[in-house]
């Protein structure tokens, strides 16, 4: 049981909680973006966030990976996959992704890390 009254050190801590769980200044991040990867079923997922952008790059490790583009402020339930109408945010959250990650081969994450 969680003995904080605020989720502020788990938002920092990279864990997701939905914005109805604590107040928008809770929320905020002295962090300008956040990187994280999630090595699940679905064949691992690795996702960046920027102000009210999230890109996330699904199938990581299968042969038929795909990338995502979400606007969180106009679409907080990701329901409408921006990426072609926004290559310029997507090549920028993709370069932040691309720059977060620091291979570790006793724990390989993407596909080619596997070869």
């Amino acid at each position: 049981m969680m003995k904080s009254k605020s989720l502020k050190p788990l938002i920092l801590a990279g864990i997701a909680v939905t914005s109805s769980a604590c107040s928008e200044r809770e929320a905020e991040s002295p962090h300008p973006n956040i990187v994280f990867i999630l090595a699940d079923d679905l064949g691992g997922r690795q996702a960046v966030r920027k102000g009210d952008w999230k890109l996330v790059h699904m199938n990581i490790r299968g042969d038929d990976d795909w990338y995502e583009l979400y606007n969180l402020r106009e679409d907080p339930g990701e329901t409408s996959d921006l990426i072609g109408s926004r290559p310029e945010k997507f090549e920028e959250l993709k370069a932040i992704m691309k720059e977060a990650h620091v291979p570790n081969p006793d724990f390989p994450i993407l596909r080619e890390e596997f070869r």
